[in-house]
């Protein structure tokens, strides 16, 4: 009796041990369910994503730790890519994000399409073990929509779009050449897709500046659309 009380007390170490040796990591993604990816055939229109990765715990990542993420699209047909963490690593309830902009040709053979991303994380050359695997994952349901090969989408100023300075502390300004007189707004929103800023900025023509005040805006990347009758052209800028 006395033996296998001791590999109870063995058994639940050995528990523990793995335990703190696990990180329940949450996907976080700006894809919502109903979203329109817009294509053409030249590939001038795109989108930017934002994945955010929370470190739910029990244990802090590190520098050295590699977060995999699994993406509906993937460059040059890979499963997957890896991303490193920066130098401070994640602590327990820190979040970190990814941002790329991408670019469609074409369109998947089934629309709606089932747009699923997942993640989980490696520590050397073995997964670090996720005690919650069912927030690893994401999928929503997108719509893609074919647009005119003679409309540029988002392109990071490849459209005439400045945004300057960058990095911005407090005034940001955004400067555009509008060709007829287009009746013009501006939107900025965070990481997430989170709208923080808007306005109304009437109709406009030939170049025109507009400074923005962000004094308000925590420190990130945020990402702005102008947005000129039919036409949407997005930039992004940080905020120190």
């Amino acid at each position: 009796m006395k033996r296998i009380y001791l590999l109870m007390i063995l058994f639940i170490g050995l528990s523990s041990s793995v335990m703190a040796q696990s990180a329940d990591i949450q996907l976080l993604s700006n894809v919502n369910t109903n979203d329109t990816i817009k294509w053409n055939t030249a590939g001038t229109w795109g989108r930017i994503l934002v994945w955010g990765f929370r470190n739910i715990g029990p244990t802090a990542l590190t520098s050295s730790d590699t977060i995999v993420l699994k993406r509906a699209y993937t460059v040059g047909g890979n499963a997957s890519i890896k991303l490193r963490l920066p130098s401070t690593g994640v602590a327990v309830n820190d979040t970190v994000y990814y941002a790329d902009t991408v670019y469609f040709n074409q369109a998947p053979a089934t629309n709606p399409y089932n747009w699923c991303d997942s993640v989980w994380v490696k520590r050397g050359s073995s997964a670090l073990p996720d005690p919650v695997l069912t927030n690893n994952k994401i999928c929503k349901s997108v719509i893609f929509k074919e647009m005119s090969t003679s409309i540029a989408g988002i392109a990071a100023n490849e459209a005439g779009l400045a945004v300057y300075p960058n990095p911005a502390n407090t005034i940001v300004n955004v400067r555009y050449t509008f060709a007829t007189n287009d009746n013009a707004s501006l939107i900025i929103r965070d990481m997430m897709g989170k709208v923080v800023y808007t306005k109304d900025l009437g109709r406009n023509s030939g170049e025109r500046n507009f400074p923005i005040d962000i004094s308000s805006l925590n420190s990130g990347l945020y990402f702005v659309e102008l947005h000129a009758d039919n036409n949407k052209i997005v930039s992004k800028f940080t905020v120190q």
